[in-house]
């Protein structure tokens, strides 16, 4: 507990380094604490519920803006790595679709955007690749 008394350091030092606890080792929690790593001002410490790897869920969606951040910081061969095994679907159909009766509420382009501002198509991986 914070006593009454406590104040806050001044300043941000390499003795006092802002603490940053990041809540969940999934994909936004990696990537921040791997844009911090480096940062010789800050301190990271993440905290995840599961105790071991757990297969749950389905495949994850990357969107070419997010594939474009990824790409700026991850090292190159894990950006190869996890490109390796992406499927795209930014060059497909994509929208909003009834599975029952076979019809599109909406239907929109991905890959052009894309294209136009020279990033990776959108996509999807298996978590565990991902991870």
């Amino acid at each position: 507990p914070l006593s009454d008394t406590y104040s806050p350091p001044d300043a941000i030092t390499k003795e006092n380094p802002l603490r940053v606890i990041i809540a969940g080792g999934g994909v936004g929690g990696l990537a921040l604490a791997n844009s911090l790593k480096g940062n010789p001002l800050v301190q990271v410490r993440i905290l995840e519920r599961t105790d071991s790897f757990k297969r749950f869920g389905g495949p994850i969606q990357l969107a070419s803006n997010a594939l474009t951040i990824l790409e700026s910081i991850c090292e190159k061969d894990v950006f190869e790595d996890i490109m390796s095994k992406f499927t795209y679907t930014g060059d497909k159909e994509n929208g909003i679709k009834d599975g029952i009766r076979d019809e599109w509420y909406a239907k929109f382009d991905l890959g052009t955007p894309a294209l136009d501002r020279n990033m990776p198509l959108t996509g999807v991986i298996e978590r565990p690749d991902l991870q």
